[in-house]
């Protein structure tokens, strides 16, 4: 077995995952009509999967067909890699900033 199938193995893996884990949690969660911190925790968590396979793909077709040279891929991919990496760190910020913000409004007007 060559590393790319086992790393779309280990993708395909973690989807399944995710969709367990979006099934199973949507029982507890009251139908609203607009996004919860949930919600766009897993929508979040689909698109770094996806991302993950497109990088297993580009690393598979870079590899094999020499496009780039072997450090030019490497470090486009390290270079993408890196800001997903931030890009979901910052949203994650956010999304705990806004939280805390509509908690606080809401325990003060009830207060």
């Amino acid at each position: 077995m060559d590393i790319f199938s086992e790393r779309l193995g280990f993708i395909g893996g973690l989807l399944i995952a995710a969709v367990a884990f979006l099934y199973s949690v949507s029982s507890y969660v009251p139908a609203v009509g607009y996004l919860t911190l949930l919600d766009k925790y897993v929508f979040a968590s689909f698109l770094y999967i996806f991302f993950a396979g497109s990088l297993a793909t580009g690393v598979a077709y870079w590899g094999d067909r020499n496009t780039l040279s072997n450090d030019s891929y490497v470090i486009v991919l390290l270079l993408a890699w890196l800001a997903l990496h931030i890009l979901m760190g910052v949203a994650g910020l956010f999304a705990i900033i806004r939280g805390v913000r509509i908690r606080r409004k809401f325990t003060n007007g009830i207060a």
